[in-house]
């Protein structure tokens, strides 16, 4: 059996350089060689390419499935980033832990600007199910907070933490969550517990408008209604609502006493 060492590998492929830390098996022959990615730039699978996205990249990887999996939870990654302290002496009041920190600073004129950005796309008929049928998602983004059992987090523990800072102005949309939907889908925002939520939508400090419209139409009616027992229940608009598949109304003033 040969040695294992660590080299570094530079090829050159498809109008590229590619290079690769790699951990070489050394046999006594070199028909007998085993390689196994280390670090791997652009080893496993072919490169995106979009003549729109060349300039100015610092850093790529790519990697692929290029066959079905059969085990169960096994991950097809292009990185993997923990952070943790692993003592008692590490946790102190100064303390930070990021497994990734990505930061942009805007001095001048561009057209878009992320911190970091998500993409996935489907470009195949897909399923995305798992082993025991549940189904499972395709999502740009995803983010996590978990509590172990039996363990105590004494903080504000949220899945997503969207903060809105500085002292300067703003002469476009100023918002904390945006989405954009350019096609048609289910749901704006989808809340869905198998625990219990006690507040669907929570709003605290200064809240001028509880909710906003454009103008009428669509989820908003200008027709008076009609309560259970056929009175008329004079109103200047109503929202619609669906409960259990049955529309329900919630009426609307424009004056107040």
């Amino acid at each position: 059996m040969g040695a294992l060492s660590n080299v570094l590998e530079v090829k050159y492929a498809d109008g590229e350089y590619r290079a690769n830390f790699v951990n070489r098996l050394l046999a006594t022959t070199a028909a007998n060689s085993y390689l196994k990615p280390m670090l791997g730039i652009g080893v496993y699978g072919t490169p995106v390419v979009d003549n729109a996205l060349i300039d100015n990249i610092q850093f790529t990887v790519n990697v692929s499935a290029g066959v079905n999996k059969t085990e169960h939870d096994v991950s097809c990654m292009a990185g993997m980033f923990i952070c943790s302290n692993t003592s008692a002496a590490a946790a102190t009041g100064h303390t930070k832990l990021q497994a990734l920190l990505c930061s942009t600073t805007v001095k001048y004129s561009c057209f878009d600007a992320y911190a970091v950005q998500g993409h996935v796309s489907v470009t195949g008929d897909a399923s995305a199910v798992g082993e025991d049928t549940n189904i499972g998602n395709i999502c740009g983004g995803s983010f996590k907070a978990s509590v172990s059992t039996g363990k105590t987090a004494t903080a504000t523990v949220s899945g997503v933490l969207v903060t809105l800072d500085g002292a300067g102005t703003v002469t476009g949309t100023h918002s904390g969550i945006w989405i954009d939907a350019t096609v048609s889908c289910d749901n704006g925002i989808l809340l869905s517990s198998t625990g219990t939520v006690d507040y669907g939508l929570r709003m605290t400090g200064t809240v001028t408008n509880a909710f906003s419209w454009a103008a009428t139409g669509s989820c908003i009616g200008t027709t008076e209604l009609v309560d259970n027992a056929s009175s008329d229940v004079n109103c200047d608009a109503h929202i619609v609502c669906d409960v259990g598949g049955t529309p329900y109304y919630i009426p609307l003033f424009n004056t107040k006493k």
